[in-house]
């Protein structure tokens, strides 16, 4: 039997599909900083379910406040 843990996110691996896509973004070369596609198409996709007039701040882990 396992034993499932929701304390955190850091407390489990990574799901393959998500390991796969890092894996396909790890390809080739980008400008870093937000200067690149797939910062573009997480804003966009933010955008889209939370609206136009929403901000997005990526952050290293967690939650930020600001």
């Amino acid at each position: 039997m396992t034993t499932k843990m929701f304390a955190s996110d850091n407390n489990s691996g990574i799901h393959p599909a998500i390991i796969e896509a890092i894996a396909q973004a790890n390809m080739g070369h980008v400008p870093a900083y937000g200067s690149d596609f797939y910062t573009a198409a997480a804003i966009k996709k933010f955008k889209e379910h939370f609206g136009e007039e929403s901000e997005v701040e990526f952050v290293l882990t967690g939650l930020a406040r600001m």
